[in-house]
């Protein structure tokens, strides 16, 4: 499989050179930005930022933050190196309509509605102010989602649509 990226101030960086620079910057713990684009054709801005994780032998994991008008949002933590461009690779962006799809297979949150979803395992979750976390899965099949979404009227719609399913009526 072949990996590509491009870094702010460094160019696009593909195999085995984009795998030298994460795991360099990943040993100094100095952070770099990501450059992307969002479904519209804007540019998407991803800082990375690192923390020690600990289970079976220490670890630095590779935290990916998207830069929004609200300030960082934490995305997803990465454990390798090919984990960034393969997570971002299955993100997608709409800065306009301020949210971004972490994984899922539809394309936009509202549409996740539109098959019955297991209440058990859809909710939402508040990290940072203003922002959700909005995930779950479908009844007929196996179809988890999960989505970053900071733009308050569609905070407002899923909040209202989350709690006409059973479990929150």
């Amino acid at each position: 499989m072949s990996w590509e990226l491009k870094i702010e101030r460094r160019g696009v960086l593909r195999d085995e050179e984009l795998e030298r620079f994460i795991e360099d910057k990943r040993k100094k713990e100095e952070s770099f930005t990501i450059l992307t684009r969002d479904i519209n054709g804007e540019t998407v801005r991803i800082k990375t930022k690192y923390r020690d994780y600990v289970i079976d032998s220490p670890k630095t994991i590779i935290d990916l933050y998207l830069e929004t008008p609200k300030g960082d949002i934490f995305l997803i933590g990465c454990t390798y190196w090919f984990d960034v461009p393969y997570r971002l690779g299955e993100m997608r962006f709409n800065m306009r309509e301020g949210w971004a799809k972490i994984w899922g297979t539809k394309n936009h949150p509202l549409e996740e509605f539109e098959d019955r979803l297991d209440h058990r395992l859809t909710g939402i979750r508040e990290r940072e102010e203003g922002v959700i976390r909005f995930g779950g899965n479908h009844v007929e099949y196996s179809g988890s989602f999960e989505y970053v979404i900071w733009s308050n009227e569609l905070i407002d719609e899923i909040r209202g649509r989350i709690r006409s399913l059973s479990r929150f009526s």
